[in-house]
């Protein structure tokens, strides 16, 4: 089984969705609201990387290159 590559913080609230996250953004002021939207839009890309990246791990590419009639092949 996958282990998640993603850190925790004890530090701060985990929301408990998408829509809580953004209903605290949206009670910020004007600027401060701007910096977190960047700031959370950064995350969720990175947490997406982060998945991709141990996603590759699992993934047996020598048999996901090679087609079902073709020999075994090194990449």
């Amino acid at each position: 089984m996958m282990k998640n590559p993603i850190p925790t913080s004890g530090m701060f609230v985990t929301p408990t969705s998408e829509q809580d996250l953004y209903d605290r953004i949206e009670q910020l002021s004007g600027s401060e609201r701007a910096c977190a939207w960047q700031f959370a839009m950064f995350t969720f890309n990175l947490c997406h990387k982060m998945v991709e990246e141990e996603l590759r791990k699992d993934v047996n590419w020598n048999d996901y290159m090679r087609g079902p009639d073709q020999p075994e092949r090194r990449i």
